[in-house]
């Protein structure tokens, strides 16, 4: 999904590259493959490609960059949802 992937990888351009065929990422699948394609897994997850060919302008490749995000994402949303969580708590144990 990320290095085989034409969508993902800016080549040699770096943040420069990011933007370029950027309307592939609305018309292909998570793959690469056009969504009108019969061979497409109709995966449609247009952001996260975007995320992907950002860190692969900023860092290349490298695993350790993925896994990086990934661990921050994570621990946003837990922290997101410990906060939402923790108010409807406390409202509706005032109601």
């Amino acid at each position: 999904a990320i290095t085989n992937n034409p969508d993902v990888n800016t080549g040699d351009k770096g943040l420069r590259g990011v933007f370029d065929n950027s309307r592939d990422l609305w018309s292909n699948d998570f793959w690469g493959s056009p969504m009108a394609s019969r061979t497409s897994h109709l995966s449609y997850r247009p952001l996260v490609i975007f995320s992907f060919r950002v860190q692969q302008a900023l860092c290349g490749f490298d695993a350790w960059s993925f896994h990086a995000v990934n661990v921050i994402l994570h621990a946003l949303v837990t922290h997101l949802f410990m906060r939402v969580s923790s108010q409807v708590l406390r409202w509706k144990s005032q109601h």
